[in-house]
């Protein structure tokens, strides 16, 4: 299955609209809040820091992980995963993964 341009842009737009209003759940009871978000004005690169270390960064049909070591200045690429379908609700989005077992979705708070 292909992510389509129309579908990432809606995930875009979803994180452009409600920004730090957002938690991220990772499964199994996980969630953690955004820190900061920043999307590309054409709605191609969406970046997502869960943490002041932790970025998200998602681009067309991949997700990388990124660690940043602000005492080195150092960015270490952890993971890069394959997006398989992103699935638009009303206040959530669900990002899957080529790896079955990893799923994100993005919910505005209450």
């Amino acid at each position: 299955m292909s992510v389509t341009i129309d579908k990432f842009q809606a995930f875009a737009e979803f994180i452009k609209l409600y920004g730090c209003n957002i938690i991220v759940d990772k499964g199994k009871g996980f969630t953690t809040e955004i820190e900061e978000w920043t999307v590309q004005n054409d709605l191609s690169e969406v970046s997502v820091f869960i943490t002041k270390e932790t970025e998200l960064n998602f681009s067309g049909n991949k997700m990388r992980v990124k660690y940043w070591d602000w005492l080195y200045g150092q960015v270490t690429n952890v993971v890069k995963e394959e997006i398989t379908d992103i699935i638009i609700g009303d206040n959530s989005v669900e990002i899957m993964f080529d790896n079955s077992l990893l799923s994100l979705v993005f919910r505005v708070t209450d």
